[in-house]
């Protein structure tokens, strides 16, 4: 007897004499059915597969405290920005691009979420993390098969402030860059961040990949980059910044062309802020919404998808970004954002222009000085604060002269579409982060993290100074703890006083004069400085603090006690308030509750080393010699 083909054919060479006719029926289209399936199968896999392989990677470059008006691809004839200059001529260049808000931890939440500061949470910098259930456009990337990889030059995007999310790999680690006086590398170079981008692009070999690369290097100090440049940048170290970042970017692209991928790799180049550099007499960023540091540079290039050398004059925003570049790939984000998609805009389809928003809250957090928000549209933009501002923006673009008492029909439409839309936007409260002690340091070298302990006078923003009336006294309060930082203390005596004077609700120019005149000995003359800030506002906690040392320093243990309580029943996380009451009660002899705030310090601040060592003489002199012999061991890992 014959036996049955065994070939998995769909025709049967030799059957069974005994087979059914519908038996023989059966099986043969069970047999052409199973082919069928595994080659539609096999065609859908591989069309998947092509599909794939044949996305578009990106490579997303931010540009820290880079103004738009210092490239050449923007119109400044004294720039060398080649590179960048090259890429807008490949691709589309957004010729008003504007931040959600002059700082950086802020401004990449916006990037990478869609969302306006007040919606993701991230209103400064060093303080928040962004919560985890807010969808990030690296997950999104993740989840559509590419490998991610993010390349930060500086602490303030640390992964403990939540941008890590989605990112197979977040590399911020800042050691073994340039020598500080911190143990804490604060930011490193731009060269830094390339290397290290490129060793992980250079593993990428399967699927496609988006590499988010940070650049920090127009961040003041500015250097001039003598060992690129020699002296081309003497008098404008601002440029040479810039010039040094085209040059990293350069090594980018050579390298993407090297391995044949600059064809298939979608580059964009954006800024997170920009910089004062004295206009408006604003030195930095994060204080005022001008355009020196909210117009942002803004291209995008990728060829066969992209128009070569397209520029659109349309204001957008730092939350179109995600949404655009979803739009360009076709991916679905599957969450709600604020932005809009520029696509059809790049196409050159007519498309209406939309209003822009920004914010800065630094003011207040700072010195309890109005708030700031703003709305751009083409012909307009609108400033509110305690003294509302208007420029229009087609003849006075640099914001010099100020319609706002003449144009009022135009302010109260734009504060009115201002209010709308605030009012569409749901309001979320970023979860806090602590930070070391090395930390607080590291942000404040880099010109971060202010005073939040300054009492906010009134609860109406007509009630509170503006920034246009402060910035002055500000400046000059840089300038007088420069000179204390210096050891300058008689020049910085007499420059907190003159500012005390002049500004006399200007709380921290008071407690600076405090500061220096403790740390010029004149203890006596320091606490009358801080009794005064506290006669004025009871509720500033900086003021206890301070209080508390200089009241220590005189031997008053007992009055500086009560001092540091009520600084902490204000600022109940602050690992050195807590060290600093724990000495005081150690000095009083009580060692048992002095250990409980030792104890407080290192929850805080697990790497507290001074903490360590005074927990450990605590526990030493209790008998509890175990607990002090760990509590020295794990000072010696920390230093």
């Amino acid at each position: 007897m014959s036996h049955s083909n065994s070939t998995g054919r769909c025709v049967a060479d030799v059957r069974t004499k005994s087979m059914r006719p519908d038996v023989i029926s059966f099986t043969r289209r069970r047999s052409c059915l199973i082919a069928l399936v595994a080659l539609v199968s096999a065609g859908l896999i591989w069309s998947f597969v092509r599909s794939w392989r044949t996305r578009p990677n990106v490579v997303v470059i931010t540009l820290d405290t880079t103004r738009a008006d210092r490239l050449g691809c923007y119109g400044y004839g004294a720039a060398v920005t080649g590179t960048i200059d090259a890429l807008a001529l490949r691709g589309v260049l957004f010729e008003h691009a504007y931040a959600t808000a002059p700082l950086t931890l802020p401004a990449h939440a916006s990037l990478f979420t869609g969302l306006y500061p007040k919606e993701h949470g991230l209103r400064t910098n060093g303080k928040h993390r962004l919560d985890a259930d807010l969808p990030t456009l690296a997950e999104v990337m993740s989840e559509h098969g590419y490998e991610t990889g993010a390349f930060v030059a500086s602490f303030v995007l640390d992964e403990k402030f939540g941008l890590s999310q989605g990112f197979d790999y977040y590399g911020d680690d800042l050691t073994g860059t340039e020598p500080t006086d911190e143990a804490l590398h604060r930011s490193r170079s731009g060269n830094f961040v390339i290397d290290e981008a490129l060793r992980w692009l250079g593993e990428q070999t399967t699927q496609p990949f988006f590499c988010w690369i940070h650049l920090y290097d127009p961040h003041a100090p500015y250097l001039e980059h003598r060992d690129e440049f020699g002296d081309r940048f003497q008098d404008r170290p601002y440029d040479a910044e810039i010039a040094y970042v085209d040059l990293q970017i350069s090594r980018l692209l050579q390298f993407l062309q090297s391995r044949r991928l600059d064809e298939s790799t979608m580059i964009v180049v954006i800024g997170d802020h920009g910089e004062g550099l004295g206009d408006h007499h604003e030195r930095r960023h994060g204080m005022m919404l001008y355009n020196a540091t909210m117009h942002v540079p803004f291209v995008m290039a990728l060829p066969g998808t992209l128009p070569a050398g397209r520029r659109i004059p349309a204001p957008v925003s730092q939350v179109d970004f995600l949404p655009t570049l979803l739009d360009i790939l076709q991916l679905d984000g599957g969450f709600s954002h604020s932005g809009r998609s520029l696509l059809s805009m790049i196409r050159g389809d007519n498309v209406p222009t939309a209003a822009i928003y920004g914010e800065t809250d630094e003011p207040l957090i700072d010195s309890g000085w109005s708030s700031l928000q703003s709305l751009t549209t083409a012909e307009w933009k609108y400033i509110r604060t305690s003294r509302p501002e208007l420029y229009d923006m087609t003849q006075d673009p640099a914001e010099l002269h100020n319609l706002a008492g003449e144009r009022a029909d135009v302010s109260e439409q734009l504060e009115q579409d201002m209010a709308e839309l605030e009012a569409g936007m749901e309001t979320r409260r970023a979860g806090h982060v602590q930070l070391s002690q090395q930390e607080e340091r590291a942000l404040s070298g880099l010109g971060y993290v202010g005073s939040s302990r300054t009492r906010v006078q009134g609860d109406l923003q007509e009630n509170r100074p503006d920034i246009k009336d402060m910035i002055v006294h500000y400046n000059a309060l840089e300038d007088a703890h420069v000179l204390l930082e210096q050891g300058e203390y008689d020049r910085a005596i007499r420059q907190f006083q003159q500012l005390a004077a002049a500004a006399p609700d200007y709380e921290l120019a008071a407690t600076g004069l405090g500061d220096a005149l403790f740390r010029q000995g004149n203890v006596e003359a320091a606490i009358r400085a801080y009794t005064e800030v506290l006669q004025k506002n009871p509720e500033n906690s900086l003021a206890h603090f301070h209080l508390g040392d200089a009241l220590g320093e005189q031997g008053n243990y007992a009055a500086a006690v009560a001092c540091y309580e009520q600084a902490l029943e204000r600022e109940p996380d602050s690992a050195k308030l807590h060290y600093n009451l724990a000495r005081t009660l150690i000095l009083l002899g009580n060692d048992d509750e002095a250990s409980s705030h030792l104890e407080r310090a290192l929850e805080n601040d697990p790497g507290f080393v001074f903490a360590l060592i005074e927990l450990g003489n605590v526990n030493s002199r209790r008998g509890l010699l175990t607990r002090a012999l760990l509590n020295y061991r794990k000072a010696l890992e920390y230093q």
